[in-house]
């Protein structure tokens, strides 16, 4: 999820794994979540835009190999 502050204002947007997130009231939690991490999110105006995927693959590298 990525929080992006401009003026007065916020947007909300990311992907969550539909796996964990299964239902809105735990994408909703996830919101909550990060407007409390955020306090300057606290009263202004921010919508999110939220998707729910399904994991296919993934790449990672750690820095190890």
């Amino acid at each position: 999820m990525f929080l992006k502050f401009k003026g007065d204002a916020a947007l909300l947007s990311g992907y969550l794994d539909e796996v964990v997130f299964r239902s809105d009231e735990m994408v909703e939690a996830a919101i909550q979540y990060i407007e409390g991490l955020a306090t300057r999110s606290t009263n202004i105006y921010m919508p999110y835009h939220i998707t729910r995927i399904k994991e296919t693959s993934f790449v990672e590298y750690n820095g190890e190999y």
